[in-house]
């Protein structure tokens, strides 16, 4: 009677390191796609939820003006989020929010990005009182990032 070893051969051993090498291959780069595009659209949710803050304060002061911190024109403001994530703080910050210009009838605001989100192609978000959407020190285009 021939007795058959019991087991795995090299072969099949190698075969299913292929197999796991190369779903792993794939899987990894499309996680790290889906990843972005989860932290831009927090961004882009964030700058839209500032937007309505600023026409909040408008409503209240008639001005765009003084609603950043330090009731100053510009820079982090006083009457909405600073960062994203909401209440984020070190390296799980992914944009922080920033009043860049505002005037009596007009704002733009952006969301700078941060730490992991530093290299994305998208660049900085910008929004103005009018709805105009943009982008600033980006590789990629404002429909495919918007």
């Amino acid at each position: 009677m021939i007795q058959r070893s019991k087991g795995f051969t090299l072969m099949e051993l190698m075969i299913v390191v292929i197999i796991i090498s190369t779903l792993t291959a794939i899987a990894i780069p499309a996680y790290m796609n889906y990843d972005k595009k989860a932290r831009r659209a927090a961004g882009k949710t964030a700058l839209t939820g500032l937007s309505a803050a600023m026409e909040s304060w408008y409503a209240q002061a008639h001005t765009y003006q003084g609603a950043a911190v330090g009731n100053a024109n510009t820079g982090s403001p006083a009457i909405f989020q600073q960062v994203v994530p909401k209440d984020a703080s070190g390296s799980r910050v992914f944009y922080n929010l920033n009043i860049s210009a505002s005037g009596v009838g007009s704002y733009t605001i952006q969301a700078v990005r941060a730490n992991r989100m530093a290299a994305d192609k998208c660049g900085d978000y910008t929004l103005t009182n009018q709805g105009t959407k943009g982008l600033v020190n980006n590789t990629s285009t404002v429909a495919d990032c918007w």
